[in-house]
């Protein structure tokens, strides 16, 4: 019996051509699309399932408020795993990590050959008994037992050694560390928050000692390894008891949270990352899958509204088998046998699109992808399960409704039309409320992120480069740069500095004056830096001067304070001069009041800032200012300069306004893939559109053929032929506006700075979801209202 309904199935698809093609092209279009999603998403949960104990592993993340504000990092002291480890037995290990100075490209030296390194991490010795990393060569209860020892993975000892065995030789890292590599391990997969490249041993730092261990610095990643019956969340409880029992009230600023290894990339959108690696968004996972659910509904529903147009040529069908005894649950059987036909050849030829755009969808989403998925079981697992839920979704309807035809229906039906009107209706509209919405989403995508290129910042990125320095051997080195940059024609001005705008920058606590002893302060942000930043960056003071150069000797720390910071202590800026300053600066006092600007992204409002002369924080870049009009070669006079005076390290910059394209690069993305859905979306909608026009079309043939015999002109025949398909697309745009203003609200909500939604945007999209149903179904309606009338009523 199945095969009989196959060859009746193939027999049917062949014959039907038309019929065929438009549902195949709209089923594998939509079935690409939701390959493609799949992948990513199933590429974006698979994050940290590598380590063989990742259900066990739990990252300590740091939770605080500052006069109000949360303050939350992924990231604790660095005193917290030797306290956990003695105190809480449900605890295994617990495991620090270090992001090279906050994540900065390490300077490597070896012999006489310079390379930079952007994923340096140091780590206690226990990482092996941790996470899952595979040694090819030395063993792991030594690779980092000593100081002044690292492993590095295969990818990296082949670019610093070659073909080379690095166990035993030596490496340079920023012309500090001396380090001996112990072991070579095998290269992480891309689906990490931790791409370890080098790891160094933490206890080359001094993190190993007692007098090093504190409650203030929470820079460090931490790990805890839990016993396999441990429950995380009594864990976490009895952490918080055992700290607020053991330690000093004064360092009790913060509380713990336990989060799961594998929740660390897609559910940490409110955690600041110290290593400044990105995190993922469980909510854009979420968006793009509900578009590939909807693209897939929109071809099912193509499927589903041409079938039932159809109805009219299968009726005597039905008819005739029903009279000699066929039931309807053989016919329904013999309607899902075309449908599953139907599906399988479109999976065929969407998995074909698949491999073809690939490269064209990691660019999209940013991913590296490849067609390594062929050999995995869960994707061949989720293929079948997409073939029959597709089968049954897009068969459910016209198996059911033409299957129910009564022989005497069927007769009726032959000589009155296809049936189903009301449903084909609301799914048109259903179509095209989706597309419309998807149109909205882009434009009002592409408006925010205009608005955040275009919005005055505060300062002046454009033709500012950052030179990382931290490879400069002593001071010397550095202001022997600097003052041969100077020199170079197409530079402006130059700064030392600890960081820059769009980067990491220190933490610290901002009190008000005569606050209380051991109150709490506000969240801000600081950086060391020479008195030129304001130049470079073009920062306004409105009061004030820029803090001198640190001299031996000197018992103040200069601040110059933005103008928000200012407010928050009470003062006007011309009050504030003078002042002295709570701030964890020592002996601090302001001598300068900047106006305010965005250090940060535009996710975040404007908060509280200092720039300081302190020598507590290292200085790790020259920042240039180019001048506009002589950039050509501006950049190999640079790195002439910086070889000439530092030539034991590799020349790493970047641009400022570069570094921040990347801090919306999430956002950029997402606004591509859904520009691109929106088109696949009414592209597919439109195909059943032009079916259905061309097959009401048909039936009205007699209709248009004495119409036209009687005078009506062409325009009056494909308004007549368009008008009711217009009708349900001008309704859908109705009901997508509201959906899409409900969208776009919680999406913006995302943005501390953020366009108005503005009712030109909405009209627009339904204008082009208008347009383009009027060009489809007026094609044709042209088309039939030019056709001969003779050749129309020659059948009558």
């Amino acid at each position: 019996m199945f095969q009989t309904n196959l060859k009746l199935a193939w027999r049917r698809l062949k014959k039907n051509r038309g019929f065929t093609l438009v549902n195949l092209a709209g089923l594998a279009l939509g079935l690409a699309a939701a390959l493609a999603v799949i992948l990513y998403i199933q590429d974006e949960l698979s994050y940290e399932s590598f380590h063989e104990k990742a259900g066990r592993i739990y990252r300590a993340n740091l939770y605080a408020e500052f006069d109000g504000q949360p303050f939350h990092l992924g990231s604790m002291p660095n005193a917290l795993a030797p306290f956990v480890k003695g105190r809480i037995p449900e605890v295994e290990q617990a495991l620090r990590i270090f992001p090279h100075k906050y994540g900065q490209t390490a300077f490597i030296r070896i012999g006489e050959e310079n390379f930079t390194e952007e994923r340096l991490y140091w780590a206690d010795p226990n990482l092996f008994d941790v996470f899952s990393l595979e040694l090819q060569s030395g063993r792991p209860e030594k690779a980092l037992a000593r100081a002044n020892t690292a492993v590095l993975s295969t990818a990296a000892a082949k670019k610093f050694f070659g073909n080379q065995d690095p166990v035993g030789q030596t490496i340079k890292v920023d012309n500090q560390y001396e380090l001996s590599i112990t072991g070579v391990f095998e290269s992480l997969p891309p689906n990490t928050h931790y791409p370890f490249e080098a790891i160094a041993s933490i206890s080359t730092l001094g993190y190993d000692e007692p007098e090093k261990l504190s409650w203030g610095n929470a820079s460090f990643p931490t790990f805890l390894l839990l016993h396999p019956q441990a429950n995380p969340e009594a864990v976490e409880a009895k952490i918080g008891e055992e700290l607020r029992r053991s330690i000093p009230e004064d360092r009790q600023w913060f509380s713990l949270r336990l989060q799961a290894m594998k929740d660390i990339h897609l559910h940490s959108s409110g955690l600041t990352s110290i290593d400044e690696e990105p995190y993922g968004d469980i909510r854009q996972v979420r968006i793009l899958s509900g578009l590939a659910i909807l693209l897939l509904l929109t071809a099912c529903i193509n499927y589903m509204n041409l079938s039932t147009a159809k109805s009219q040529g299968r009726a005597k069908e039905v008819g005739v088998s029903k009279t000699l005894g066929a039931t309807a649950s053989r016919l329904a059987r013999q309607f899902y046998a075309e449908t599953a036909l139907l599906t399988f050849f479109a999976i065929l030829i969407g998995l074909l699109l698949i491999l073809l755009l690939l490269p064209l969808f990691n660019q999209l989403s940013g991913k590296a992808l490849t067609g390594a998925f062929f050999g995995e079981t869960w994707f061949w697992a989720s293929m079948l399960g997409i073939w029959v839920l597709v089968t049954a979704l897009a068969g459910l309807y016209p198996a059911g409704f033409l299957a129910s035809f009564t022989p005497l229906d069927a007769l009726r039906r032959q000589s009155a039309g296809g049936g189903g009107g009301n449903v084909r209706k609301a799914l048109v509209v259903f179509q095209f409320c989706a597309s419309t919405a998807l149109i909205i989403g882009t434009i009002v995508f592409y408006q925010q992120l205009n608005f955040i290129r275009d919005k005055k910042l505060g300062y002046r990125p454009e033709q500012v480069v950052a030179v990382r320095i931290t490879g400069a051997e002593g001071r010397r080195q550095v202001e022997a740069l600097e003052n041969e940059v100077r020199q170079l024609p197409s530079v402006l001005a130059t700064a030392l500095s600890q960081t820059f705008p769009g980067s990491t920058a220190s933490g610290r606590s901002l009190r008000r004056p005569n606050a209380a002893q051991g109150a709490e302060g506000a969240e801000m942000h600081s950086c060391r830096a020479h008195p030129g930043i304001f130049e470079v960056l073009d920062i306004p003071l409105l009061a004030g001067k820029p803090m001198q150069l640190f001299q031996e000797g000197d018992t103040v720390t200069q601040v110059v304070l933005n103008r928000s910071a200012v407010e928050y202590l009470g003062y006007s800026p011309a009050e504030a001069i003078g002042r002295r300053v709570e701030a964890d600066l020592g002996h601090a006092e302001i001598v300068g009041v900047a106006e305010d600007f965005h250090y940060g992204s535009l996710h975040q409002p404007i908060g509280y800032y200092a720039f300081h002369n302190r020598r507590s924080e290292w200085l790790q870049y020259l920042l240039v200012k180019l001048n506009s009009k002589q950039l050509a070669g501006a950049m190999q006079q640079l790195e002439a300069a910086f070889g000439k005076t530092v030539p034991g390290s590799a020349f790493d910059y970047t641009f400022l306004d570069a570094h921040l394209a990347t801090l919306y690069e999430t956002e950029r993305r997402l606004a591509k893939l859904i520009f691109l859905f929106a088109g696949l979306a009414i592209f597919v909608a439109c195909l059943g559109l032009f079916a259905l026009a061309a097959f009401a079309a048909e039936q009205r043939t007699k209709e248009i053929g004495i119409r036209k015999v009687l005078g009506a002109s062409v325009e009056q025949l494909v308004a007549l032929i368009s008008r009711d398909f217009l009708k349900l697309v001008a309704l859908s745009i109705l009901l997508a506006i509201p959906l899409g203003w409900w969208a776009m609200r919680q999406w913006l909500q995302g943005f501390a700075y953020r366009i108005e939604l503005q009712w030109w945007a909405f009209a627009l999209s339904g204008g082009i979801a208008l347009l383009i149903a009027l060009l489809t179904v007026g094609f044709t309606g042209y088309r039939a209202a030019r056709a001969n009338p003779v050749e129309a009523l020659r059948a009558e």
